[in-house]
């Protein structure tokens, strides 16, 4: 009987020892939440996007592209220059569908002009352009980004992945990622390019080398929504996208292709930040 009571006894701790301690009234515990691989958690400063809308008939755009790959140089990492051509001065061998998407959808008044961020100012002209990009460094991301894409070039397709970490609560509760398709040493015609921009211009092809044009974007061209944009957030997004053969008339060549991926506050409007795909 003493055999019995202690058997039993012993039964009973073990039993009361294998129980979780974390887990009240029989609930499972919530699961961790997951932890980025690329992204950073800490605060960090904003990143500046450059859409410069532009064309291969527009006297001045050399000039605007030589600003552009100024501030670039000066920002290794941090700005980010796309040339959009479309509109009144745009060729069809540079122009493509999304571009010209990307430029009906706002009030564009000459050219070359163009937005940093996106921001409240809107499209401007090009002398604006070093001096809204310095105010968007010195902001607190509210977002952190980071992409790490492949392209197969046999089958054109290309694949990103997205992590998005958000350090702080984002002014809306739902953002946009968009993800563009450029395009560099393109060797094309364009007006006043030895005059204005003489580092681009080839004596020998009698052309000039267009860098960082939109060729494409990967996303809807206003983005695709994330909906979970709080802090501490942790979004990813897959994307798979085919790089088509041409944009307008010209081959596109995969050689000279690169993505970045940006966030927006709301459809259109208030790049929260921008990066480079990494392609691996």
């Amino acid at each position: 009987m003493k055999k019995s009571f202690f058997l039993l006894l012993v039964l009973g701790l073990v039993l009361v020892g294998c129980k979780d301690p974390n887990n009240n009234n029989g609930e499972e515990p919530e699961a961790p939440k997951a932890n980025p691989k690329w992204v950073s958690t800490e605060i960090t400063k904003k990143n500046a996007l450059l859409e410069e809308f532009t064309g291969q008939g527009c006297g001045y755009c050399p000039d605007g592209h030589r600003r552009a790959n100024l501030i670039e140089k000066a920002n290794p990492g941090r700005f980010f220059p796309v040339n959009i051509h479309a509109g009144g001065y745009a060729r069809p061998e540079m122009t493509c569908a999304d571009a010209t998407t990307i430029h009906d959808g706002f009030v564009v008044r000459g050219y070359p002009m163009g937005m940093v961020n996106r921001n409240d100012a809107g499209v401007v002209d090009r002398g604006a352009w070093s001096a809204y990009s310095n105010q968007e460094f010195q902001k607190d991301a509210c977002v952190n980004m980071a992409a790490k894409g492949t392209l197969n070039k046999s089958t054109r397709e290309f694949k990103v992945t997205v992590e998005m970490y958000y350090t702080i609560d984002a002014p809306a509760a739902n953002n946009f990622l968009t993800v563009y398709l450029l395009e560099d040493s393109i060797w094309a015609a364009q007006s006043n390019g030895k005059t204005y921009n003489p580092d681009y211009w080839d004596d020998t092809r009698n052309a000039y080398c267009h860098m960082h044009v939109l060729r494409g974007t990967a996303t809807d061209p206003w983005g695709v929504e994330i909906t979970d944009t709080k802090k501490g957030s942790l979004v990813t997004k897959e994307i798979t996208y085919t790089v088509p053969e041409k944009c307008g008339t010209q081959n596109i060549d995969l050689n000279h292709v690169h993505f970045i991926a940006f966030v927006c506050q709301e459809k259109k409007y208030n790049v929260l930040n921008v990066c480079n795909v990494e392609m691996q």
